[in-house]
């Protein structure tokens, strides 16, 4: 996403709040350049249409979700500290947006082009971050040899399992904390030192 100027991101957070609050359908462009104190008109400099507005608050949003995953996965610690690290992020940022997502997801039919691109940028990078975080683990002993596709499309698979439609939701949310204990649980056989599983 290209830098936009101070009023650019004043805008992209109006609308997000909006976006958050009253779905995609019910917010117009209209209440966006009020919440922004700008004429309707000027907007358009920005974003020509209220989807292109939309695109860029979840682009924005990836970006920084995955500046917060790289950052945990960069951190120079062990795979086991690293993944479980990770794995609660993912928990609380799932918790932090499910709300919206539950708002969003009911107008899944106007929005699920752009949900969807962006879903699958997010598991792309989030796929090759995870890769290179294991393979890097397997070369300083970390872990023995493994089949990280394979652990890794396990790990992608429960991420993906966040994104459900609202009937379903209610059911992940009683164990979505439980990522942290089925990522140790997948790596167990792998970890180079003995470890015990939390409960």
């Amino acid at each position: 996403m290209e830098q936009l100027s101070e009023r650019g991101r004043k805008i992209l957070d109006i609308a997000q709040d909006l976006f958050l609050t009253f779905g995609y359908r019910k917010t117009t462009l209209d209440d966006v350049a009020a919440g922004a104190h700008i004429r309707k008109s000027s907007l358009y400099y920005y974003f020509s249409s209220k989807e292109e507005l939309f695109r860029a608050v979840v682009s924005r949003r990836r970006e920084e979700q995955f500046k917060i995953f790289q950052t945990v996965l960069k951190r120079p610690i062990n795979i086991r500290k690293c993944l479980i690290e990770f794995a609660k992020i993912l928990v609380e940022e799932y918790e932090q947006w499910s709300r919206a997502l539950k708002i969003l997801y009911a107008e899944f039919t106007d929005i699920i082009p752009i949900l969807k691109n962006e879903s699958h940028c997010m598991l792309s990078d989030l796929e090759a971050m995870l890769k290179q975080r294991l393979e890097k683990a397997v070369e300083a002993g970390e872990l023995k040899p493994l089949p990280i596709d394979n652990i890794v499309g396990v790990i992608l698979l429960m991420i993906n399992a966040l994104h459900n439609p609202p009937e379903l939701m209610h059911y992940f949310q009683r164990y979505i904390k439980c990522i942290p204990f089925l990522i140790d649980v997948i790596l167990i056989h792998y970890y180079t030192e003995k470890i015990k599983i939390a409960d």
